[in-house]
């Protein structure tokens, strides 16, 4: 069952590049890893167009396979094979690649479920059943699965995680279904090692299978590793008490010293989600908003319109809403930060009291002007200079 502890942030990756020691590797090796990827995606390219004019069947399809293997350079090993039950219809496997099927086909033909969403030549290409797709609704799947089943001389490869994890962890929750089209089921585990000086990541939460797939052409090869475990059948569900699935991701897990979790593909799809939307928020830009609540004083308008009377008084009021303060309303007109059309002066005012106070002191120098006034001087001054700067009328 699941670990307490385990996160499902740990069961994937947000990024592919290695860390520490290994960057500095990756670096070096990044120039031959990109001629390397130009040869052989220029072969892989020539492969598929060549497959695309021959027939579409079987036989033909595992010679592209075996060609398309040697262009992803795909290393592939087995381990128990002895344990392999030719009665076993289906086989089941941890999803850890786009590519799992390609190299458990060259240690076991069989047909593959395809899980991915491929285009249909590319499916082809990489040994997807056209007819099998796992987007089918469950009870359409479930027939086709069967049918195959019982017509087909070759297994039936079904990963039942449904989608691709780091490995490095855990395994996700096993669909039952699959346990349910044979007598008995092949479990698969597989493991995948790329060199240190490149150990760039199989896949991301939010990465395509296109570039999953080309990371197979950049890197100088991928080891898969398979281990073929004992067959379960509804005997081992009984014993224990539990279904096939639990059984099946129990020995897989325990061969990969993973742990068995109860996270699915549904909720990796929410945390993607999740994940598109914390980042969408991330981005906005910020927008300028009235402050709710807030009604300015008539005085407060009375003061800057006194100052300003060529502002219309719901420029003024609206301004205040947002700075809650007559000095920033003044900054933001003298800063022309305000857009309004002026209105029409037809009278000059005489000079206010603060401009006749500091005539007075010119004339009287031990005579000291308040705060008030000399606040009251400087947005005069300050009126006069914006009227002067934009031709209004006085």
């Amino acid at each position: 069952m699941a670990r307490p502890t385990l996160n499902e942030f740990e069961l994937y990756d947000e990024s592919r590049l290695p860390y520490g020691n290994e960057f500095l590797y990756f670096l070096l090796y990044f120039p031959l890893g990109l001629l390397l990827f130009t040869a052989r995606l220029l072969f892989a390219v020539q492969v598929f167009l060549f497959s695309c004019i021959l027939p579409k069947t079987w036989t033909v399809s595992q010679l592209v396979l075996r060609v398309l293997r040697f262009a992803l350079g795909l290393v592939v090993t087995s381990e128990n094979s002895q344990t392999r039950d030719n009665e076993a219809s289906v086989i089941v496997a941890n999803c850890s690649s786009l590519v799992d099927h390609v190299a458990v086909g060259t240690a076991l033909p069989c047909a593959t479920l395809d899980h991915n969403k491929l285009s249909t030549p590319l499916k082809w290409l990489l040994g997807y059943s056209t007819r099998l797709d796992d987007r089918l609704p469950l009870e359409q799947l479930q027939h086709e699965c069967k049918t195959y089943v019982s017509t087909s001389t070759l297994p039936l490869l079904i990963f039942p995680e449904r989608t691709e994890t780091n490995g490095r962890f855990g395994l996700l929750r096993f669909q039952q279904w699959p346990f349910d089209l044979g007598a008995k089921v092949q479990p698969l585990a597989i493991r995948r090692y790329r060199p240190s000086f490149c150990r760039v990541g199989y896949n991301v939460i939010e990465g395509s299978g296109i570039s999953d797939l080309l990371l197979f052409l950049f890197v100088p090869y991928t080891h898969f590793h398979i281990k073929f475990l004992s067959p379960v059948v509804v005997a081992d569900s009984l014993r224990v008490n539990e279904t096939l699935s639990i059984v099946a991701q129990a020995n897989v897990s325990r061969a990969l010293g993973l742990v068995a979790t109860a996270f699915t593909r549904e909720d990796k799809l929410s945390l993607i989600a999740k994940l598109a939307g914390f980042r969408a928020s991330r981005n906005a830009a910020p927008q300028r908003r009235p402050v709710v609540g807030f009604v300015p004083a008539d005085s407060m308008v009375s003061e800057i319109r006194n100052i300003f009377p060529q502002v219309p008084e719901a420029v003024v009021l609206d301004d205040l809403r947002r700075t809650r303060s007559i000095d920033g309303t003044i900054a933001n007109i003298l800063e022309g930060n305000l857009s309004y059309t002026p209105v029409p002066q037809n009278s000059t005012k005489p000079a206010s009291k603060p401009v006749a106070k500091v005539k007075e002191a010119n004339h009287n120098p031990g005579k000291q002007l308040s705060f008030s006034d000399r606040k009251a001087l400087f947005l005069q001054e300050a009126r006069q200079r914006y009227i002067d700067k934009h031709k209004l009328p006085k």
